[in-house]
């Protein structure tokens, strides 16, 4: 829809998997240049070069699983932006369009601590509040095959009834866009699957990795899980909520 209206958009994740189901999507760290040595502290980004000259042709970029963004990976991208045209403006004067759950996986610090991973949320960097919050109303679709192809639709949230007080029968068919034998939880997150089969030999460790996994599938009935313990641990901090 937005290239629709001529403007040049980039669509980017944190991760190389989640990157792969946008259009056109790249990872964070190749949009940015970012340094991931250093917890991208600093971007690699030189103004001179094409890479860089495309990206400041860029009008909006959309930025998913933004609750695996850290904080200062957020900073140093509002940095490079800025740069770019050397704009006062945060990132630059460009729209920026955050998508994500905060309920999943956090930015991952070696042996950090509850509150590490708090402070390294961008809910607490100083550009946080210059985002608006929008509760998602509909799913924006595009047509893969057919006379519409090409053309986007939206598809309205509607509540799940029982078919017994309908005069037809609802069915609903989804397809993984990527099948896995084996793979862990922080990849899985953005994605969807028919059928989820959760092993867990130890208990998970993390923020959201609990939710993320019991929530691949459509439904119960489409999960499986394999545990040594009868009851699963759910890390959660309520601060980030």
């Amino acid at each position: 829809m937005l290239s629709s209206m001529n403007k040049n958009v980039q669509c980017t994740a944190w991760t190389g998997i989640a990157s792969t189901l946008l259009s056109n999507g790249r990872t964070s760290a190749s949009l940015f240049k970012l340094k991931i040595g250093n917890d991208s502290k600093t971007s690699n980004h030189s103004k001179g070069s094409n890479e860089t000259k495309k990206l400041k042709e860029v009008d909006v970029i959309i930025w998913d699983e933004c609750s695996m963004i850290s904080k200062t990976a957020l900073e140093t991208a509002d940095f490079v932006l800025r740069d770019l045209p050397d704009s006062p403006f945060s990132f630059g004067g460009k729209r920026i369009v955050l998508g994500g759950d905060f309920r999943q996986i956090l930015p991952v610090i070696r042996r950090g601590t509850k509150t590490d991973l708090i402070n390294n949320c961008i809910k607490n960097s100083y550009l946080w509040n210059q985002f608006q919050n929008f509760k998602r109303k509909c799913i924006l679709y595009s047509f893969a095959i057919g006379s519409n192809k090409g053309k986007d639709t939206f598809v309205p949230r509607i509540t799940c009834y029982e078919d017994k007080n309908l005069p037809f029968h609802l069915k609903r068919t989804q397809f993984p866009v990527k099948l896995a034998f084996a793979i862990s939880i922080n990849k899985a997150q953005g994605q969807s699957f028919g059928r989820v089969g959760l092993y867990l030999p130890e208990d998970v460790f993390a923020h959201g990795q609990t939710y993320v996994a019991l929530s691949r599938g459509r439904s119960k009935n489409e999960l499986l899980i394999k545990s040594t313990s009868e009851r699963l641990i759910n890390v959660v901090y309520k601060e980030i909520l």
